[in-house]
């Protein structure tokens, strides 16, 4: 829940990352102090777990998507499925892709 929930508040169209404090997080996933401190120790190190996870979400899925490809039309439409993705990141969040926000902060 800690982790949902500082990934929610981090994201852009929230407060964003600095602007975000230990207890905004606490406050929202209804969870104690110990309890962070003992999944993430700091804010820094909840900020790292979030970029890892979705890293880890994001390649797992280009793999998956890469390897039915067999040609060069094949790459073309992953490269616009990958653009329009942006996009909609931009309508839905109204500053583009949550995590590039995340790490650019």
């Amino acid at each position: 829940m800690i982790y949902a929930t500082g990934l929610q508040w981090f994201k852009i169209r929230k407060k964003g990352v600095h602007a975000t404090t230990v207890n905004d997080i606490l406050s929202h996933s209804k969870t104690g102090k110990s309890q962070f401190s003992h999944y993430f120790g700091s804010k820094e190190s909840l900020i790292v777990e979030v970029i890892n996870y979705h890293v880890d979400v994001l390649i797992a899925d280009q793999e998956k998507q890469l390897a039915g490809y067999t040609c060069l039309d094949d790459l073309n439409e992953f490269a616009k499925s990958m653009v329009e993705k942006q996009k909609s990141c931009l309508e839905l969040y109204g500053a583009g892709c949550p995590m590039g926000q995340i790490a650019l902060e």
